[in-house]
């Protein structure tokens, strides 16, 4: 019998649960009131997801030998997974007090109160356990998971490898690794540790998930898939299975089916704060920011102090330009307990956007103390400094952008950084370089999600809208909209100066900036459910509005803009993308005021071409940056032949030589008084969001004009088929 036990604790401790079951089970069989063979047999169970049955199977045992301690800590830890924590913590301290120097009994305290959140003394316990036994690999493996939320990755990995170098055939310990080395973009290792741990611990669909983790991060998706789905046959109510598929199939672009996905998990878990966090991030993936809004709710809810969902709800508030009522929430992630580098993050991206740019450096440094290799705090870094970013961070830019372990999201964002430092260090040639490897990365990232610009679907949007707006059709719907002066749209091409137009104009006291709002992308998209005809494209349902349905559009969008300004005279929508929606504006508007920013087409395609953006998907290809300005400049040419006169046309070189006479202008043309407030737009504390958020916050300048020459030589392709103006 002994020997029995004996192998079935060595398959036991290898991951081999399947086979250590089985012969716990023999030896019961023949020995019913074995109670060590009744107690493995509930730990095995516990780990394989059934905690209940486990947790029953423990206390048989504890009844027949009451003066164990290893079944109490056991206990507690099935108490822990069913979410008993006290009754957890009771069984941890019962056990210690039966043996204090079992460093078993502190590691399972220490992962109890670590579930509780309790993280100082959960770091005491864990410690103690290490210290009782530096051999315990479970001690070292919680303390990494303690430690990867809230020291920092590195520190956290060099845990799991010390629980790794104590058992080398300990699975989780092996998964965990791979998943601390992943995050700290090792890819090639993380793969390597990963793929181990699923060989051998081949029946924890936790293995199976953090491999799959891996495979995603390398864009894999239908591997991960797979590996996902693998995970959730070995145990098909495990609702972490379901928000991992749901997180293969959003990086696929399948939204609908994603979606489905996160909302099953949180069928099955509905106090997961992970589970509505990811399920919140994907309803702002598809803008649907109010909905996402609840979600993160929800987060916060389950878990009040949790980093993650904090500086979630900040970040989607940010979104919807509530920046005063995100802040708290900010501020409260960065005390919370949690990926800490998450809430740092979000909390620099609110001080870039506030104009903060030295506290944002400086929540950028603390990033990067945790995670030396973190894009998203580079890429503050690199925006606020320029060409002063230290040379040694300049190094690490260039060392992700070459290293084959950055995944294509990663190297997309460092890319970028480090062409807009080289860019400022007049290395024209070395900045070329850096933006065509980050179009190339953000190219395929797109791809990979499905996101991929339709240059030829795009192609005859122009004839159809052109079609239907013709001067008659316009006469037509004249007096169908709203009479409101309130809206003010400020539009042209990405990149043409809108940020800056809006800037001086928000800074008059009667003038609220709204920022990009996708009211009209919205409309447009809605036209045919509003028209009874869903089969049909929006540019094919147009003739099918009626005066209702623009007295009923007109009234959202108004509503929709005075939002955040009840009491503005003008509120500004500037999404650059309106030029395509004029017809719309003036018959909604018939009073709106519009102004179309206009600049050197190549300067335009520079500027794109060496900007991440986030939901324009044509500006990494040349040849679709010059569809689309074609395609701009034909549209454009009909707005002034149907509208003559209804829109003033602004130049950015004209902005730039002559500000006070250009914010005159415009200043005019929304029919107010000229104020001096307007020429210091770059005191204007409002919070920008876009590209132009570090350009807006400095006073004007002139390096930007006729910069596409500066890279005619490097970048021929980008400028053969775009004119310098239009």
């Amino acid at each position: 019998m002994p020997s029995q036990i004996d192998e079935a604790v060595s398959h036991h401790r290898a991951g081999r649960l399947g086979k250590a079951v089985a012969i716990y089970q023999r030896v019961l069989q023949s020995e019913p009131r074995h109670a060590v063979a009744i107690h493995l047999l509930g730990v095995a169970t516990h780990q394989r997801g059934e905690h209940a049955k486990g947790a029953e199977l423990i206390r048989s045992a504890i009844t027949i030998r009451p003066g164990e301690a290893t079944f109490h800590c056991n206990l507690a830890d099935a108490e822990r997974a069913l979410g008993n924590l006290a009754e957890a913590e009771r069984s941890a301290r019962q056990a210690i007090l039966l043996q204090a120097d079992l460093s078993e009994a502190h590691n399972i305290l220490g992962a109890v109160l670590l579930s509780a959140n309790r993280t100082d003394e959960a770091a005491l316990s864990l410690r103690e356990a290490v210290r009782l036994n530096p051999q315990n690999y479970s001690a070292q493996n919680n303390l990494g998971t303690l430690i990867r939320q809230t020291r920092g990755i590195d520190e956290a990995i060099i845990c799991f490898r010390a629980a790794v170098d104590a058992a080398p055939g300990f699975a989780p310990s092996l998964s965990n690794l791979g998943q601390a080395l992943l995050e700290a973009d090792r890819t090639a290792e993380a793969l390597r540790y990963c793929q181990l741990a699923a060989t051998i611990g081949h029946d924890l669909p936790e293995t199976h998930a953090n491999l799959g983790n891996v495979f995603r991060a390398m864009g894999h998706n239908d591997v991960a898939l797979a590996l996902y789905q693998r995970a959730l046959t070995l145990r098909p109510g495990l609702a972490m299975g379901h928000a991992n598929i749901g997180q293969s199939l959003q990086a696929m672009g399948r939204l609908d089916e994603a979606e489905r996905a996160y909302r099953r998990a949180i069928e099955l878990e509905p106090r997961t704060p992970r589970f509505h966090f990811v399920l919140a991030g994907l309803l702002e993936e598809r803008r649907r920011f109010e909905e996402a809004l609840v979600e993160y709710r929800a987060a916060v809810d389950c878990d009040p102090h949790g980093c993650e969902p904090n500086a979630g709800l900040g970040g989607c508030l940010m979104e919807l330009e509530r920046y005063e009522e995100a802040k708290p929430h900010l501020e409260h992630a960065l005390t919370g307990h949690g990926d800490r580098v998450a809430a740092l993050i979000a909390m620099a991206r609110w001080c870039t956007e506030k104009g903060e740019s030295a506290r944002a450096v400086q929540l950028a440094r603390e990033v990067l103390v945790l995670s030396p290799r973190q894009a998203g705090a580079l890429h503050y870094l690199a925006g606020a400094l320029r060409d002063k970013l230290p040379d040694e961070d300049v190094a690490i830019l260039r060392a992700l952008v070459d290293s084959p372990d950055s995944t294509e999201g990663a190297r997309c964002t460092t890319a970028f950084s480090l062409a807009a430092v080289l860019d400022a260090r007049k290395d024209y040639a070395g900045a070329a370089q850096a933006m065509i490897v980050a179009n190339r990365a953000q190219a395929v990232v797109r791809t990979r999600k499905g996101e991929n610009y339709n240059r030829e679907r795009h192609a005859d949007l122009p004839d159809r809208v052109i079609g239907h707006f013709t001067r008659e059709r316009l006469a037509a719907m004249a007096g169908w909209g709203d009479d409101s002066q309130v809206p003010v749209f400020v539009l042209g091409v990405p990149r043409s100066g809108t940020t800056l137009v809006e800037q001086v104009l928000s800074s008059h006291p009667r003038v609220f900036g709204a920022g990009e709002l996708a009211n009209f992308s919205q409309l447009w998209d809605s036209i045919p459910e509003r028209v009874g005809l869903p089969d049909l494209r929006s540019a094919e349902a147009l003739h099918r509005l009626t005066r209702e349905h623009i007295r009923g559009a007109g009234g959202e969008i108004l509503a929709k803009m005075r939002a955040n300004a009840p009491t503005a005279e003008r509120v500004i929508d500037k999404m650059p993308d309106n030029y395509l929606h004029i017809g719309l504006i003036v018959t909604l508007f018939p009073n709106a005021k519009i102004i179309y920013c206009r600049r050197n087409l190549r300067d335009i395609a520079l500027s794109c071409y060496i900007t991440q953006f986030k939901q324009i998907r044509w500006a990494n290809d040349p040849q679709d940056i010059a569809a689309r300005i074609a395609g701009h400049i034909k549209l454009m040419n009909h707005w002034r032949s149907v509208l003559p006169g209804r829109f003033l046309e602004v130049d950015y070189e004209r902005n730039v030589e002559d500000l006070e006479g250009s914010a005159r202008e415009m200043i005019a043309h929304l029919g107010l008084e000229w104020d001096p407030r307007c020429l210091e737009f770059h005191r204007n504390e409002r919070a920008v969001k876009t590209a132009s958020v570090t350009q807006v916050r400095q006073p004007i300048y002139t390096r930007s004009v006729a910069r596409w020459k500066r890279y005619e030589a490097f970048l021929p392709e980008l400028f053969a088929g775009i004119p310098e103006s239009g």
